[in-house]
């Protein structure tokens, strides 16, 4: 991701201009040039202290971000699938995770064959069980507790399995969703996560 990038490049180019830049100031406030020795001393630690600034400041408002998403479950959906639950549609649990190059996101809903329908519409395929589990435990290793105790795919049963690959456009090096619905029940279990 960009951003990765541009703070990385603040923090190496502090290290590399206080090598030189703070043995030289100090040598400037010894014979007496404190204004200039201040200066010089200020450019490197300016540098590492944007570097801290814009870290704690995007990581405060990632967690923001995921702590009013997950308090609304069907934003969550809406975000994802790019239309509200209509009447027919229960989001029952949501959660959103973010991170400076990765995304996940996993909702379980009940629903209409309908409303499936229109999520897979020119986005999805659909898979057999075998490769299901395989996206599912590839990508499910990582989860917070409390989501796996609702996020259980397997225990509803489903008889329709659906991978988009990729899903959407906002990542490059990963960026795949699983879906599965059973028929019967009407539960869905959707699992997208986005990688750079």
């Amino acid at each position: 991701m960009p951003i990765t990038f541009i703070f990385a490049g603040f923090l190496l180019l502090g290290i590399i201009l206080a090598v030189p830049l703070i043995p030289l100031s100090i040598v400037l406030f010894i014979i007496k040039k404190k204004k200039t020795a201040l200066v010089i001393f200020m450019i490197p630690v300016g540098l590492l202290v944007i570097y801290v600034g814009m870290n704690l400041l995007l990581f405060g408002l990632i967690w923001v971000h995921d702590f009013k998403m997950n308090m609304q479950p069907t934003r969550i959906f809406n975000s994802m699938f790019g239309f509200e639950p209509g009447e027919q549609t229960e989001v029952l649990e949501a959660y959103v995770e973010n991170g400076l190059d990765y995304e996940t996101t996993l909702i379980k809903f009940r629903t209409t064959k309908d409303t499936i329908d229109k999520i897979i519409h020119d986005r999805f395929n659909t898979i057999p069980l075998e490769t299901f589990k395989k996206k599912y435990s590839s990508n499910s290793h990582d989860l917070p507790g409390r989501v796996r105790a609702w996020f259980t795919p397997s225990s509803e049963k489903p008889n329709l399995f659906y991978l988009a690959e990729p899903f959407n456009n906002l990542f490059g090096n990963v960026n795949e969703a699983i879906l599965c619905y059973n028929e019967e029940t009407g539960i869905a279990y959707f699992h997208w996560i986005g990688l750079d």
